[in-house]
């Protein structure tokens, strides 16, 4: 069963850095209420995002808003950035004024660096976890960070990403589909008619493209919903079973459950209290 896991950091900010040899993918959709940057420094990767697919060369990053599903894919070997960090991290050290202009760079998504930006973000980012491991000023650079994305993200329209590969390609459509429709869609035939695919063909080419069953992504694109109206409405939950298109509250529960580790009562009082 593919889960759509709930990530926290241990604290309030984390950096690290990762390099790995072989194809590798992460086992599950996660989201957390921290904010994220993700950064390519070598190799390639593939992103999904909600329903948008990112096809990542070195010098791309990624920024993350807080509870945003997503999940990086089989692309080969590579070497990535990662910094999280919370609002209340923000509040800690950057006043009102400062942390919305340094936060406004996660208005971009995506953002791809030219060579100098790439050079000195990899300059701040090494300065800043040294001086996170050693208890120093770490904060100024990770500043320096925010306000170069925020520069580079002023320029954004004008940088494409990657092309896409011929498999994201004829995916990407079958994502938006399932995401605009996620409330009215009565099976796998459905979409393959719709995105105009053989049945069989789509199948086997979301599994081995993304690591999971259409019905299982359908499942998470459907649970993510129901947690924004668990979180955002007054609705009760046979009521949100139906709007996210489970054709009963039981089996609402039931998914919920597998996919989340908590029923969505739990949930829902679990948010209540955080």
């Amino acid at each position: 069963m593919m889960e759509a896991d709930k990530y926290s950091i241990k604290q309030n900010f984390d950096i690290n850095s990762r390099r790995r040899e072989r194809p590798w993918s992460m086992k599950a959709f996660h989201y957390h209420d921290s904010y994220e940057l993700y950064y390519l420094a070598g190799g390639s990767r593939r992103i999904l995002v909600q329903d948008r697919i990112y096809e990542l060369e070195p010098g791309d990053a990624v920024l993350f808003r807080p509870n945003v599903f997503h999940r990086s894919m089989n692309s080969g070997a590579h070497v990535r950035y990662n910094i999280e960090f919370t609002s209340e991290f923000m509040r800690s050290y950057f006043t009102e004024k400062a942390s919305g202009e340094l936060l406004s760079c996660f208005e971009t998504e995506y953002i791809r660096l030219n060579k100098e930006e790439c050079a000195e973000l990899e300059r701040l980012f090494r300065a800043a976890h040294s001086e996170y491991g050693s208890n120093g000023l770490f904060y100024i650079s990770f500043a320096g960070i925010l306000k170069l994305l925020c520069s580079a993200a002023a320029r954004a329209p004008e940088k494409k990403a990657q092309p896409l590969t011929k498999a994201s390609r004829t995916l990407q459509p079958v994502i938006e589909y399932i995401n605009r429709s996620y409330a009215q869609i009565n099976g796998i035939d459905e979409i393959a008619a719709q995105c105009y695919l053989n049945k069989s063909y789509l199948c086997r080419l979301f599994k081995k493209e993304t690591g999971m069953t259409l019905t299982h992504y359908i499942n998470n694109v459907r649970i993510q919903r129901a947690c924004e109206m668990i979180c955002d409405t007054e609705l009760d939950m046979t009521e949100i079973a139906l709007n996210c298109g489970f054709s009963s509250a039981a089996y609402f529960s039931t998914i919920f459950k597998a996919e989340m580790k908590c029923t969505p009562s739990e949930f829902k009082a679990f948010r209540q209290t955080s």
